[in-house]
C-alpha cells in the first residue's frame, strides 16, 4: 500500500476539503485493518503447515499491514486537528466579516443621522409653519367674510374624508308583483318575470281596498306563492358612507433633538396657529457642551490592624 502520509491535504485548508479528505482516510483505516486482520489470519493457518521461510513472509506482510493502519491513523489524528482549526477559523472569519459590515453600516448610518436627519427636521418645520400661517390667515378671512363668499376650509381639509350621508338619485313609480301577504314588498326581481296572472283568482285583494291583477308564481322551493300586482315608489339610491379623519400634523407630529439635552425640532401640541408660529419663530437650544469635571478628594475609614487580622 503507498504511503498514505503524501496524500495529505497540501495547501488546501478549507474545512470542506479537509472534511472529504477525513471521510476518505477512515474508508482506508477500514480497509487497513482488514488487511491486518487476513495477514494475521494467514499466518495463524500456516504455523503449523508451512516452513519459517513462508511464515516470516507472511509475518512480514502482516507487519506491513499494521504499519498501514498506524500511518492511517497518524493521518486521521493529523487531519482531524486540521478539520477543528479549520472550523474555528471560519467561525472567526465569519464573525469578522458581520463585525465589520455592521461597523460599515454604523458608521454609514451614523453620517446620513448627522446630515440628513436636521435638514429633514427643518423642512417638516417650514411645513408646520405655512400650516400655522395659512390656518391664522383663514381663521381671519372667514371671521369676516366678503358679501357672498363661502368659508374657507384649511389647508389641511382634504386630509380627512368627511362621511357621505344616503343620497336619491332617481325616482319612478313602477307596477310590481308582490306577496298576497306581504304586500308592502315586492318579491324577487327573478320571480317577477315568471309571474302567470290569473284572472279566476279573486280581485279586491290589495291592502288598499283596489281590486288589482292577481296571479301565481313557483317559488325555487317548487311551491306555489299567490301575488298581486301592486304600484310601488322606486327609488335608485346611494347608501351612507363612513369617513375617515386624521389629527392636525401639528398634534401628531414629534421630532425629537438630534442630540440629548438639545431643544426638540417639535413636539406635539394643540396649539392655536399663532402659538405654533410663535413657538416655530424659537430659536433652537443648541447641543449642550459636556460639563467640565475636576478631580475632588473623597474620604472613608481605613481599616484597623485588629480588622485586618480578623479577615
Amino acid at each position: 500500500m503507498a504511503n498514505p502520509l503524501k496524500r495529505l491535504l497540501g495547501t488546501s485548508t478549507s474545512s470542506a476539503d479537509i472534511a472529504t479528505a477525513l471521510d476518505k482516510a477512515r474508508a482506508e483505516f477500514a480497509v487497513a485493518e482488514a488487511a491486518v486482520q487476513a495477514a494475521e489470519k494467514s499466518y495463524d493457518d500456516g504455523l503449523l503447515e508451512l516452513d519459517k521461510a513462508a511464515l516470516r513472509k507472511l509475518l512480514d506482510a502482516a507487519a506491513e499491514a499494521k504499519i498501514d493502519v498506524d500511518q492511517i491513523k497518524a493521518k486521521i489524528t493529523k487531519l482531524e486537528g486540521q478539520l477543528e482549526k479549520a472550523l474555528a477559523s471560519e467561525s472567526e472569519d465569519a464573525r469578522r466579516e458581520r463585525y465589520n459590515r455592521a461597523r460599515e453600516l454604523s458608521d454609514a448610518a451614523r453620517k446620513k443621522l448627522h446630515r440628513d436627519y436636521p435638514k429633514a427636521c427643518d423642512g417638516l418645520r417650514e411645513i408646520l409653519k405655512a400650516i400655522a400661517e395659512a390656518e391664522a390667515a383663514v381663521a381671519e378671512s372667514n371671521g369676516d367674510l366678503p358679501d357672498g363668499a363661502s368659508r374657507l376650509e384649511g389647508p389641511e381639509a382634504d386630509r380627512s374624508t368627511p362621511a357621505l350621508w344616503k343620497e336619491v338619485v332617481s325616482e319612478d313609480v313602477v307596477d310590481l308583483w308582490a306577496g298576497v301577504g306581504s304586500q308592502s314588498t315586492p318579491i324577487d326581481a327573478g320571480l317577477q318575470r315568471q309571474v302567470h296572472p290569473d284572472a279566476r283568482l279573486r280581485r279586491g285583494v290589495a291592502d288598499n281596498g283596489e281590486e288589482a291583477l292577481c296571479g301565481r308564481v313557483t317559488t325555487e322551493g317548487g311551491g306555489t306563492l299567490e301575488v298581486v300586482k301592486r304600484k310601488f315608489i322606486r327609488r335608485l339610491v346611494l347608501p351612507d358612507a363612513g369617513g375617515f379623519s386624521v389629527a392636525s400634523l401639528a398634534s401628531e407630529l414629534n421630532l425629537p433633538p438630534l442630540y440629548a439635552g438639545a431643544a426638540p425640532y417639535w413636539e406635539p401640541s394643540t396649539h392655536t396657529p399663532a402659538r405654533a408660529l410663535a413657538e416655530l419663530e424659537k430659536p433652537m437650544r443648541p447641543r449642550p457642551e459636556q460639563q467640565k469635571r475636576e478631580p475632588v478628594y473623597e474620604y472613608a475609614l481605613a481599616p484597623t490592624r485588629r480588622e485586618n487580622i480578623d479577615e
